[in-house]
């Protein structure tokens, strides 16, 4: 390594003197030639590029620019968590650690912690279950950052225990009108939840009280009978909380042909005999005329439209 030596007498840069050290032992001896030499200090300097001047050392520190090491130490990748749980790191320098961060899914979860051991208390309640992803920043004293290696961690949290009890709300968007001669209808629905994302959430939809099915916006369904139809759907949450109110939408199909109340084309008999056994009732695929009483006006509404 280089050595230099400068006579602080009159800090002159001619005085100095630079030699290079084989590796190993060496002895460096100074000796007076005149009377009264005194040493005030010696320093040996690793910046070769550096000459100390005038009566003091003017060589600033080389730069830190090594980043610190981080990993986290508990919990373990796999992880399977509920509740509040805590997250240890261990992280070291070369000179020093100032902070470590924890995140999750790459949001901070809480404030940096300062010291070490370095810790987060997670209240895996605000999150949905499922897996998640949960990494450690160390920042050191000259703003070097290293993030982790991230683990995955599975929450599953269930009522009683903690965890997520809200269940979500759901919603119809659009659907037909309140009367309409198309034998098909499609609606449009979505939920919202109190911690999963609108986007995570599964829904299940029913048609005239058939049982609940699997299904996503927006369900179209065709073939529909003349009469009244009636849809519903619910939202579930990852935490596997369901809407306990669905939302419904109650329409009635009619045909295009006034008196057709069984939707096979043809005013006949059998369509008369529907209109009669709802006389005087709200019956509203019998309803020609907007009146909500199947009365003689509905009648011959019917009639008119007799043998077509």
């Amino acid at each position: 390594m280089p050595w230099t030596w400068v006579d602080y007498n009159d800090g002159s840069g001619s005085n100095v003197i630079q030699t290079s050290l084989s590796q190993g032992t060496h002895t460096f001896v100074l000796t007076g030639t005149q009377s009264g030499v005194g040493i005030d200090r010696i320093e040996a300097l690793s910046d070769g590029s550096c000459t100390p001047s005038g009566t003091g050392d003017n060589c600033a520190p080389p730069p830190d620019t090594t980043a610190p090491s981080v990993s986290i130490t508990a919990l373990t990748s796999g992880a399977t968590v509920s509740g509040t749980t805590t997250i240890t790191a261990s992280a070291s320098d070369n000179v020093g650690v100032a902070s470590v961060q924890f995140k999750l899914d790459g949001s901070n979860l809480g404030s940096a912690d300062t010291a070490s051991p370095y810790t987060a208390n997670w209240d895996t309640t605000g999150v949905g279950n499922g897996t998640h992803s949960l990494t450690a920043v160390a920042t050191d004293t000259s703003g070097n950052t290293t993030t982790s290696s991230p683990i995955s961690v599975t929450v599953s949290n269930s009522s009683g225990t903690g965890g997520d009890t809200t269940p979500p709300t759901t919603t119809i968007s659009s659907g037909p009108a309140s009367s309409s001669t198309s034998t098909s209808a499609s609606f449009s629905f979505s939920g919202t939840d109190n911690v999963t994302p609108a986007g995570s959430l599964t829904f299940q939809c029913s048609l005239d009280s058939a049982a609940y099915s699997s299904c996503s916006s927006p369900k179209t369904y065709s073939s529909l009978t003349i009469g009244s139809h009636t849809f519903s759907v619910k939202a579930t949450d990852a935490a596997g909380n369901t809407d306990p109110t669905p939302a419904t939408q109650t329409w009635t199909v009619t045909s295009a042909l006034i008196g057709d109340l069984d939707g096979d084309g043809h005013v006949t008999g059998h369509d008369l005999s529907i209109l009669l056994a709802n006389y005087g009732t709200n019956y509203p695929p019998a309803e020609f005329d907007g009146t909500n009483v199947v009365e003689a006006h509905d009648l011959s509404l019917l009639l008119g439209n007799y043998g077509k």
